[in-house]
């Protein structure tokens, strides 16, 4: 299937070419067809990314969420049950 389609590479260049060079072509189309040539031809632009990547450790966590299922429900004080 690739290899089919590039059979075609040049023609479809020709004809993304026209397109965008079409004054008569809707705009949305003119620029979808120069972005694809522009491409083709200096790849993609790229995306700068700032990011912070940090390690976390499953293992460490999931423990310490059974631990925390396991543990006893705190009692509540006098207060809290209401005694004066």
């Amino acid at each position: 299937m690739k290899e089919a389609a590039q059979a075609y590479t040049l023609e479809m260049l020709a004809v993304l070419v026209r397109v965008a060079m079409d004054e008569g072509a809707p705009p949305a189309a003119r620029v979808t067809a120069a972005n694809a040539v522009l491409d083709r031809g200096h790849g993609k632009p790229t995306t700068n990314v700032d990011a912070k990547v940090a390690t976390v450790d499953v293992t460490k966590l999931h423990l310490q969420a059974l631990l925390d299922l396991s543990a006893p429900a705190p009692q509540p004080t006098g207060a809290e049950r209401g005694a004066p």
